[in-house]
């Protein structure tokens, strides 16, 4: 396994490491002037009876809005090195966390782990199969109700203190964080009831209902994305990020919109370094010949779906 110092000298970590603001501004403003011209579009189509457009729109806008959940900005914001101010990154951690319908206490559990032991048996996140039937196709393209209903289920009993979670690791293992679950599920409800409310009185019932499923609406891509990180590599977990871990090489914009969690070998190598600088990283993995798993989106055309298949075989025996 190659030592990160084999890598990188301590003067390039230092530099790769360090936060700057400008860069997440400027992808913060993007996205909010993507998602208000989206939406303010989508009213007025909507308003004027062009309920087919205001469908496309609603789905390109929630199809967008994925990536600020964990596969994406927040998950950029929990290692607390977007912005140069580590509190400002907590508490837009925990924002996007809610705004997703998520409750972080699970997060910083599960991939606090997932880092220290990648593809471990109770790795839930290295071991996450997503399934792709037809039926899945349907919700995952339009509304996923399924999840909605599952993630109000979790909810309304974290908020009554029953730590349960549709994440299979050790709940056992959580804690004091139980406390913390509680808290964090009332607030999501109460965040989530108030954006309902707005979104009605700004909208329409129909409107309003349809904006706050924003978050269950149009997850194909995203789900993707994620899956692609690690599929297919369990073989290789003792080498290290190396082995265990893709880069996939996109278009900027969607590398920007993915927050640079398509660099996913350059990530787990070096948590600390922000998103905006791992291109970099990427390019000095290249040049030294290090990247063993470097593929781009025809990924998704055969090689996705054959290790896929062989995971849906060995989960079936």
């Amino acid at each position: 396994m190659i030592r990160p110092s084999e890598i990188l000298t301590r003067d390039e970590l230092r530099r790769l490491s360090k936060s700057r603001n400008a860069p997440p501004l400027f992808n913060l403003a993007m996205r909010v002037v993507t998602h208000t011209a989206l939406l303010w579009l989508a009213l007025v189509v909507f308003q004027a009876g062009f309920y087919v457009i205001f469908a496309v729109l609603a789905l390109v806008n929630a199809a967008i809005f994925q990536f600020v959940g964990y596969a994406g900005l927040s998950h950029e914001l929990f290692h607390g090195k977007v912005f140069e101010n580590k509190s400002l990154n907590r508490r837009l951690f925990t924002f996007t966390s809610y705004l997703m319908w998520n409750n972080p206490a699970f997060f910083e559990k599960s991939h606090g782990y997932h880092h220290a032991h990648t593809f471990a048996d109770d790795d839930a996140e290295a071991h996450s199969h997503q399934p792709f039937n037809r039926l899945d196709w349907v919700f995952y393209l339009t509304v996923d109700l399924r999840m909605f209903w599952r993630r109000m289920l979790y909810l309304m009993l974290n908020s009554i203190g029953k730590t349960v979670s549709f994440r299979p690791f050790a709940l056992s293992s959580l804690g004091p964080k139980s406390e913390a679950i509680t808290k964090h599920a009332r607030q999501i409800l109460l965040l989530q009831l108030a954006l309902l409310a707005g979104w009605v009185l700004l909208a329409g019932p129909v409107a309003g209902v349809i904006f706050w499923l924003t978050p269950f609406t149009a997850t194909a891509p995203n789900r993707l994305l994620a899956a692609s990180q690690h599929i297919g590599l369990s073989a290789y977990k003792n080498a290290g990020p190396l082995g265990h871990s893709r880069t996939l090489v996109l278009p900027r914009w969607l590398s920007g919109l993915y927050a640079g969690m398509n660099y996913h070998c350059e990530h787990h190598l070096f948590p600390g370094i922000p998103y905006y600088n791992l291109p970099e990283l990427h390019k000095n993995l290249v040049e030294k010949g290090l990247l063993e798993n470097e593929e781009n989106l025809s990924f998704f055309l055969t090689e996705f779906w054959i290790f896929h298949r062989e995971l849906d075989l060995s989960k079936a025996a």
